[in-house]
C-alpha cells in the first residue's frame, strides 16, 4: 500500500477541523467492519481526518467492509444493525444526487420502506391498512417519514435491515452481514461518499469519503498552444489526454497551456525543465539551474477531500527567446523557416520521509520512503524567422492582444522599443503593485493576468490609478521613437502607443439604459434621467510616453430611488470591467480593473427604546418610521387625548377650590398618566442606503416604503390584540372539539397567570418588558491594493431582555431602636441583558467589532473586545434608601430668651449590583470560545444632611449647615471583576487534537 498521507513538513499549515457530528441523541460514525476476519483479498484501509470528515483510502480491486460504530443511542444494537446505506460521487457530495447500488432492486422508496416497517408498532399510524385501530399506537412516538425527511434518497439505498417488510425477513448475502456493507472498485483515484443512515442522510460522521488509491503516477500530461483567453482555458478545465508532441509550430513568445493530472503524489515536488537535445535550456550563465517549479501544495488546499488524491493542474509555459542563444538557433534568412526541436521534461521527485504509518489494526507500513521518480516528456517545434514581428505577419494579433493574455517577448525586434517594469499605483495607497520586473541578468518576475478590484462611488468617492513603465531603471524611451527597426521601416512612427485603451468600455446611457425596460418605465412615469448623473467608469485620462493616469468611478444608474433598490435586488449592480493593454515590441500585458459599487445597505429595528439609547449603523442617525407596537398603545393614546380635552372643563367647573376634590382628582390623573406611560410601546423601523461615500437614501422617509413600514408596525399591534382576544375566547370554554387542546393549554396559562399575579401582589413585583435596538448592514470595502471584501455588520442590544423588580418598605418595629425615626426602603432588581456585535470580513475571514461596541457596555464595566460576538449578562441589583427627620424645641429658663427649634434632616441612597457576564466569540486563530466574567459593581450612592436652628415663629435661621440643600455623591468603591478565562470549544474535545 503506497505511503500517501502527507508528512508534517507539507501539512504544517493545515488547520485541524473537528469531525462534524449530529447534534441529536444518536452519536455514530462509519468504521471498518469488525464482524468479519480480514482475508488476503480484503483491502487494507487507512483513515484520516480532513475538513471535518473522515476519509478512508483503500486498495484498488480489493474489498473493503464498513459498519456503524454507535457511541450513543436509545437502542445501540438496533441503531448499529438496521442500516440503510447511501452513496454519492464526490462531485455530488451534499446534494440530492445519490448512486444506485449494484444488484439492488428496491420496490419501495426509503421513506415508504421505513413507514412499512413501523406499521402496527408504537411508531406507526393510528390505523392499520385494513382500517382497524393500531393496538400499539402511541401518539408521542408516532413518526411518519416522507421523501423530504429522508433527504430525497428515494430508491437509491442498500438495506441491511433483516426485514423485507413488517412480516418477512430478507435473506442476507454472503458479503452482507447485518448492518455491514462491502465496497470494491477498479477505478484508481475514484472517490465516493458512503453513509450509513437509519432515517435520513445527514452528511456527517455517520459517513465517510472513500477513495481507491494506487501507486503514485502521472495519469496524463498534455500541452497545446494557447489560442483563447486564459480565463476560458481555466473555465474549460483540465484536458485528461496524453500527448508526446505539441501540434503545429510555435514562435518565441507563444504560450503553451499545460494540462497535468496526477495521482497520489503527496510529498512530491514537481518541476519542468526544457532541453534541446541533451542540453538544458534552464541553466544561466553562472551554471545555476532555475527550472520551472509547479506548486502542488496550492492544489491540496481544496474543500473536497476526495480531490486530495487526484490533482488536476492547468499551468503554462512560455517559449523563451533566450533559448535561441543557448541552443544556437540560427535565424532563417530572407524570411525562411528555421525550425528547432525542444522537449519539456516533467519530473516529480519524492521527498525523503521517515514518517511511520499505521493501518486501522495498528500495523506499521513503510517506515522510510522508497517511491520512484516520475517523469513524462513532450516535444515541440519553434520557428525562428528573420525579424519576425506580429505586426507584420499577424495583422489581427495586436487588435486582439487585450482579449488574449500574452507572455513576454511577443516579437524579437525590441532593442529600440522596450520597457522592463510595470508599476501600478492607487492614489493614497503607499504600496504599489509590480505587474512585471526584469532584472539586469534577464531574470523575470512576472504575474499572470491580474484582476485588480476597487470599490468606488460615482462623484465624490472616485479613485485615481497611475500606471508607470520604465526601462532599465531609466525613463521609458517610448514606442513613438521606435523608427529604426526593420518591422517599422514603412512607418514614420510606431503604429501603436504603449497604453492601448481601445477596449475600455464607454458607457452609452442611451443605448445601455434608455432603450431597456428601465428606460421605458422612466418614460411612462415621466421622470428625469439618471438621478446619479451620467458618469463614466473611466475618465480624466492623462498620459505621457511612460505614464498613464485615469480616474475610476462606478456608473450608478437609475431614474428613481425605487428603481435603484430594484436593480440591487435583481443583481444588476455588477462590477464594471476595464481592460488596458500595456504594449511594446517586447512585452504586452493586459491588467483588468474591476470597479465595484460602494453602496451600503442597512436596516433598523427598535422596540420600546428611546432615541438616545438606539444603536445606529456606523453612527448614521437615520430618521425612522415610528408607530405603536401594541394595541394598548393606541388605547393609551386615545385616553390621553380625551383626558386633555376633558381636564380643563372639570378643573374649571367641577373641582374649583374644593381641596378634597383636588386630592381625588390628582389620584385620577396619576392613574391616567401611569396607564399612558406604561402602554406607550414604540416601534421604530427603517432601512437606508449610503452611496458615493456619504450620500444617503432613507427609504423610511420615502413613499411607498414609509407606508409599508407603518403597515408592518400596525400588523404587530393587531397581532397583540388578536392573541389577547383569542386567549379570552379560549379560556371561556366556547371552543369547538378540534380546539379542545388549545383551550386546555390556555386554561393552564390562565391559572399560571393568576398564581403569578398573586405572587406579584404579595411581593410587590413588577416586570420589565424587553427593550431592543438592532441594526444590520452589508457592503463592499477596499482592502489592500486591488482586493476587496464583503463586510457584514450586525448589532443587537436588549437591555433588558428580561427584567423583574420589587420594593420593600421596612416597618418601624422591624428596625433597630437607633433607626426608628428613619424610613427604610429596599429595592431589588433582576435583569438579563443580551448584546450581539458582529463585523465579518469575507476576504480575511476574520471577525472584528463595529463602532457600536463602545455603547454595549455590561456590568463590571465589561465591554466588547476583538473576537467577542455575543454578550449575555445576568445581574442582581440592590438599592437602599433611608430618610429621617428629627425636630425638637428648646426653652430657656429665662423668659426673655426666644424658643429655639432644631431640625435635623438626613437622607442616604446606596446602590450596588453583582452578576455574571458570558461572552461567546471567535478567535481568528484558535476558533470559537466562551468566557465567563464575575463582577461586583461596588457601592455608590448619594447622601443629604442638613441641620437648621431657628427661632420659633420666625423665618430667620440662627444656623444652617446646608443652606443650598445640596445632595453629595458617595464615590464608588469596592469594585471588582474576575474573568474565569476563555474556553476554546475545539480544544475541549480530545479528538480535535488527534
Amino acid at each position: 500500500m503506497p505511503n500517501s498521507i502527507p508528512n508534517n513538513d507539507i501539512e504544517e499549515d493545515k488547520e485541524i477541523v473537528p469531525i462534524k457530528r449530529s447534534r441529536g441523541t444518536y452519536q455514530k460514525e462509519i468504521v471498518p467492519s469488525t464482524k468479519r476476519t480480514p482475508k488476503p483479498e480484503d483491502s487494507i484501509m487507512f483513515r484520516t481526518n480532513y475538513g471535518g470528515y473522515y476519509f478512508y483510502e483503500i486498495e484498488v480491486n480489493k474489498k473493503a467492509y464498513f459498519s456503524l460504530k454507535v457511541f450513543k443511542a436509545s437502542n445501540e444494537e438496533a441503531t448499529r444493525d438496521n442500516v440503510y446505506w447511501v452513496a454519492q460521487d464526490y462531485k455530488d457530495f451534499g446534494t440530492r444526487n445519490f448512486l444506485e447500488f449494484k444488484g439492488t432492486e428496491n420496490k419501495l422508496q426509503l421513506h415508504e420502506f421505513l413507514n412499512s416497517l413501523n406499521e402496527g408498532t408504537a411508531y406507526g399510524p393510528p390505523f392499520l391498512k385494513d382500517g382497524k385501530p393500531n393496538p400499539r399506537f402511541d401518539e408521542t412516538k408516532f413518526s411518519l417519514h416522507t421523501l423530504k425527511t429522508t433527504n430525497y434518497v428515494g430508491l437509491k439505498y442498500r438495506a441491511t435491515n433483516p426485514y423485507l417488510d413488517n412480516d418477512t425477513k430478507r435473506v442476507l448475502e454472503n458479503d452482507i452481514l447485518l448492518g455491514n456493507l462491502v465496497y470494491k472498485t477498479d477505478k484508481i483515484g475514484h472517490g465516493i461518499w458512503i453513509e450509513g443512515v437509519n432515517f435520513s442522510a445527514e452528511f456527517l460522521s455517520q459517513g465517510a469519503f472513500i477513495v481507491a488509491v494506487g501507486e503514485p503516477e502521472i495519469t496524463s500530461f498534455f500541452a497545446e498552444k494557447r489560442v483563447m483567453k486564459e480565463a476560458e482555458v481555466d473555465a474549460k478545465g483540465v484536458k485528461k489526454e496524453n500527448c508526446d508532441q505539441v501540434e503545429g509550430e510555435l514562435i518565441y513568445g507563444d504560450v503553451m497551456d499545460l494540462h497535468i493530472c496526477l495521482h497520489n503524489v503527496f510529498d512530491y515536488v514537481a518541476d519542468l525543465e526544457i532541453f534541446c537535445g541533451d542540453k538544458s535550456m534552464d541553466v544561466n550563465s553562472e551554471g545555476e539551474n532555475y527550472v520551472k517549479v509547479i506548486s502542488l501544495l496550492d492544489q491540496y488546499k481544496i474543500e473536497n477531500p476526495s480531490l486530495y488524491y487526484n490533482l488536476e493542474i492547468i499551468d503554462e509555459l512560455i517559449a523563451d527567446f533566450r533559448w535561441a542563444n543557448k541552443s544556437n538557433h540560427a535565424v532563417g534568412e530572407n524570411n525562411q523557416d528555421s525550425l528547432q526541436e525542444y522537449k519539456m521534461k516533467l519530473k516529480l521527485t519524492p521527498v525523503n520521509s521517515n514518517r511511520e504509518r499505521r493501518d486501522m489494526a495498528g500495523v506499521v507500513y513503510k517506515s522510510h520512503d522508497t517511491r520512484k521518480v516520475l517523469t513524462r516528456e513532450i516535444s515541440f517545434t519553434v520557428n525562428y524567422k528573420e525579424n519576425f514581428s506580429p505586426d507584420e505577419h499577424e495583422p489581427q494579433y495586436l487588435t486582439n492582444i487585450v482579449k488574449v493574455k500574452q507572455p513576454p517577448v511577443v516579437s524579437q525586434s525590441y532593442e529600440m522599443c522596450k520597457y522592463t517594469e510595470i508599476k501600478i499605483t492607487l492614489q493614497g495607497e503607499p504600496n504599489p503593485q509590480y505587474l512585471l520586473q526584469e532584472s539586469n541578468s534577464g531574470a523575470l518576475t512576472d504575474n499572470k493576468t491580474p484582476y485588480y478590484q476597487f470599490v468606488a462611488g460615482n462623484n465624490k468617492n472616485t479613485k485615481e490609478i497611475i500606471i508607470d513603465v520604465s526601462s532599465g531603471g531609466e525613463d521609458f524611451t517610448g514606442v513613438d521613437e521606435c523608427v529604426n527597426e526593420y518591422s517599422h521601416k514603412d512607418h514614420d512612427t510606431h503604429p501603436n502607443n504603449v497604453f492601448n485603451t481601445t477596449s475600455v468600455k464607454i458607457y452609452d446611457y442611451k443605448k445601455d439604459y434608455e432603450d431597456t425596460i428601465w428606460g421605458k418605465i422612466k418614460k411612462i412615469a415621466n421622470t428625469k434621467n439618471n438621478i446619479f448623473g451620467n458618469v463614466q467608469p473611466y475618465s480624466n485620462e492623462t498620459r505621457t510616453k511612460d505614464q498613464l493616469k485615469f480616474t475610476i468611478a462606478y456608473p450608478y444608474n437609475s431614474y428613481s430611488n425605487t428603481t435603484f433598490l430594484l436593480r440591487y435586488l435583481t443583481f444588476q449592480l455588477k462590477p464594471e470591467p476595464l481592460d488596458i493593454s500595456i504594449q511594446s515590441c517586447r512585452y504586452v500585458r493586459t491588467p483588468k480593473f474591476l470597479v465595484h459599487p460602494d453602496v451600503k445597505w442597512a436596516m433598523h429595528l427598535n422596540y420600546d427604546v428611546v432615541e438616545a439609547e438606539r444603536l445606529y449603523f456606523q453612527g448614521e442617525n437615520i430618521k425612522l418610521v415610528e408607530g405603536h407596537g401594541t394595541y394598548m398603545s393606541y388605547i393609551g393614546e386615545g385616553v390621553d387625548w380625551i383626558n386633555k380635552k376633558v381636564k380643563p372643563f372639570i378643573e374649571e367647573f367641577v373641582i374649583k377650590n374644593n381641596a378634597e376634590a383636588k386630592k381625588s382628582w390628582k389620584v385620577v390623573q396619576d392613574i391616567i398618566n401611569d396607564f399612558v406611560e406604561d402602554s406607550n410601546t414604540i416601534i421604530a423601523v427603517g432601512f437606508h442606503a449610503v452611496y458615493d461615500g456619504e450620500e444617503v437614501i432613507n427609504y423610511a422617509d420615502i413613499q411607498p416604503y414609509k407606508a409599508i413600514l407603518h403597515y408592518q408596525i400596525f400588523k404587530v399591534a393587531l397581532l397583540t390584540l388578536v392573541l389577547d382576544l383569542l386567549m379570552i375566547y379560549l379560556t371561556r370554554g366556547k371552543v369547538s372539539p378540534g380546539m379542545a387542546k388549545f383551550a386546555k393549554v390556555a386554561r393552564k396559562i390562565e391559572k399560571a397567570q393568576k398564581q403569578l399575579n398573586n405572587f406579584k401582589d404579595k411581593y410587590d413585583l413588577s416586570f420589565q418588558m424587553p427593550k431592543i435596538t438592532m441594526n444590520a448592514g452589508i457592503y463592499k470595502e477596499q482592502q489592500d491594493f486591488g482586493r476587496i471584501a464583503i463586510i457584514f455588520e450586525y448589532n443587537l442590544k436588549a437591555d433588558p431582555f428580561l427584567g423583574i423588580d420589587t420594593e420593600y418598605k421596612f416597618a418601624p418595629e422591624q428596625l433597630p431602636s437607633a433607626l426608628k425615626k428613619f424610613e427604610l426602603i429596599a429595592k431589588l432588581e433582576g435583569v438579563v441583558k443580551f448584546d450581539i456585535n458582529i463585523k465579518y470580513n469575507t476576504l480575511t475571514r476574520e471577525f472584528s467589532l463595529t463602532n457600536n461596541a463602545k455603547q454595549q457596555k455590561g456590568g463590571g464595566e465589561n465591554v466588547f473586545k476583538n473576537g467577542d460576538i455575543v454578550q449575555m449578562e445576568g445581574l442582581v441589583g440592590m438599592e437602599i434608601e433611608a430618610e429621617g427627620k428629627l425636630e425638637k424645641e428648646f426653652k430657656s429658663k429665662w423668659k426673655f430668651l426666644p424658643i429655639v427649634k432644631t431640625t435635623i434632616h438626613g437622607k442616604i441612597k446606596l446602590q450596588t449590583a453583582a452578576g455574571i457576564t458570558r461572552k461567546l466569540g471567535v478567535d481568528n486563530v484558535r476558533g470559537p470560545f466562551m468566557e465567563d466574567t464575575l463582577f461586583f459593581d461596588g457601592l455608590k450612592g448619594e447622601y443629604f444632611q442638613k441641620v437648621v436652628v431657628k427661632v420659633v415663629d420666625s423665618d430667620r435661621d440662627l444656623y444652617n449647615s446646608n443652606p443650598s440643600s445640596e445632595t453629595k455623591n458617595i464615590p464608588k468603591f469596592g469594585y471588582v471583576t474576575a474573568s474565569l478565562g476563555r474556553a476554546y470549544l475545539f480544544e475541549m474535545f480530545s479528538f480535535a487534537k488527534k
